[in-house]
């Protein structure tokens, strides 16, 4: 099993720039890329808390389980 992020979609969805949402979460631009492509092999609880609430969602919505 394998957690993956959605960043991308999220901000698809939400017509959102990551350079928008790192004015609004103060997440450097290259741990949200990384976070964007998919790139992050460990998760940190603070920038998950920031992203989500910088979208309006839910942790659900922004990781998912590959099996």
């Amino acid at each position: 099993m394998r957690t993956k992020s959605n960043l991308k979609k999220l901000l698809e969805d939400r017509q959102m720039s990551l350079y928008k949402l790192q004015q609004l979460t103060k997440i450097s631009y290259s741990n949200l890329h990384k976070y964007n492509n998919d790139e992050t092999k460990r998760f940190d609880n603070e920038v998950l808390a920031k992203i989500c609430s910088a979208l309006k969602c839910e942790i659900g919505e922004l990781l998912i389980i590959e099996k």
